[in-house]
């Protein structure tokens, strides 16, 4: 008997029964069940069942050859599958592991030229990713996990295994401003933790999406009825997995618009552990102009932090770390719209993808977008896989 077996089928999950007649394109055929085949794989014979009843499936013979059930076969070899309605198009995809947007950023270009002398806008964050900057140009080999996740996204940092540079090492001028940005972490990291006038607060229930904005009105404060001035909160209960954090809000009102707006500017968003700074998402690429909104969203899952923003000139637009502060995941380009799930997956988002056909200057031009599911590994790693798609249109007219 000539039995081959076929990667692509006519079902995605259903139960065959007996003799089978299944409505092709453009013939009907007639398919029957063969309960004395079997599947091994390495050695090991395969049980095909339904995944919603539990019913056991078996493969079909038609014109001297066997099929067999997709979705099954799709799931020994690694692969998703999804079936979408409106196309009648199965769609098969393998889970890979993330692959974090090359960049080739200084955030001092000139720090190794002259002495720096505006840094107040960068965040805790990019000071110190902006001091360590001056020794990864050496090809400095950090240990610290999120540092070098950090230098790994950058196209020009060349790390030289076991290369240590020390301070003494650089030129005067870089030497210099280690110093600063030393300086200046230390006295962000005193004020954050024994700051005057910081307001402690709490952390309401909802603790896996939130902004700084929320948490603020949670504990019943407005800040459309703040007057001018500086305001530092420690927000307390910030949970991740099992582990509490605190973290760290602060803004100032400079002015109170003739309609009653405002603006909360040199706002900064702090995770703290143990007195140490884990996560910063306050910054963008403003001089001392970051607003509430432009820290974004931050989702939380059990191992995972997620800092959502969308404004076109945020340091980033998808942010993903792990509970310690290490950068796994960084996209600065795309609009993100995050979506937490409740079924033991981390979090899924979907994003423009565009695919189709423009008809010259009009005409109907299909795209759709991809949500994407991150999820953990046996072995640590961070994956995402494709789970479905939104598809959409938009139409462009004549302009006279």
């Amino acid at each position: 008997m000539k039995n081959k077996v076929k990667y692509a089928s006519f079902l995605l999950g259903g139960v065959l029964l007996g003799t089978l007649t299944v409505a092709g394109a453009n013939q009907a055929i007639q398919a029957i069940q063969n309960t004395g085949i079997k599947v091994s794989l390495n050695g090991q014979v395969q049980s095909f069942k339904d995944e919603k009843t539990g019913e056991a499936q078996y493969p079909i013979t038609y014109h001297d050859r066997t099929y067999l059930p997709l979705r099954n076969v799709a799931q020994l070899a690694g692969l998703d599958v999804d079936y979408d309605e409106k196309t009648n198009t199965a769609i098969l995809s393998s889970g890979k592991p993330i692959e974090s947007k090359r960049m080739n950023n200084y955030i001092l270009p000139n720090s190794n030229k002259e002495v720096i002398s505006q840094y107040e806008h960068l965040s805790y964050d990019q000071l110190m990713f902006a001091k360590n900057e001056i020794f990864a140009r050496y090809g400095y080999d950090f240990s610290s996990k999120k540092i070098r996740s950090y230098f790994d996204m950058q196209e020009w940092y060349k790390p030289v295994k076991g290369k240590i540079v020390k301070t003494e090492e650089l030129s005067s001028i870089e030497q210099q401003n280690v110093k600063i940005l030393d300086e200046e972490l230390n006295r962000r990291l005193t004020w954050v933790n024994e700051g005057n006038k910081i307001q402690e607060i709490s952390m309401p229930d909802y603790n896996e999406s939130f902004n700084a904005e929320k948490i603020l009105n949670g504990n019943g404060i407005d800040v459309q009825k703040l007057s001018v001035g500086s305001y530092s909160y420690r927000v307390n209960g910030l949970k991740i997995g099992s582990e509490t954090y605190q973290a760290y809000i602060h803004f100032e009102i400079n002015e109170i618009y003739d309609n009653g707006y405002r603006q909360p500017s040199n706002s900064e968003f702090y995770i703290i552990k143990d007195s140490k700074v884990i996560l910063d998402f306050s910054a963008d690429g403003y001089y001392g102009a970051t607003t509430l909104d432009d820290i974004g969203d931050i989702f939380i899952s059990k191992d995972y932090i997620v800092n959502v923003k969308n404004a076109m000139d945020d340091y980033c637009d998808m942010l993903v770390c792990d509970k310690d502060g290490t950068y796994l995941y960084l996209d600065g380009g795309l609009a993100v719209d995050v979506t937490t799930r409740n079924d033991g997956k981390l979090f899924g988002y979907k994003y423009d993808e565009f695919a189709g056909r423009m008809e010259g200057s009009i005409g109907d031009y299909n795209y759709f977008k991809s949500i994407y599911e991150f999820y953990k590994t046996n072995d640590g790693k961070l994956l995402k896989r494709r789970v479905a798609i939104d598809y959409s249109s938009v139409h462009f007219t004549a302009q006279t």
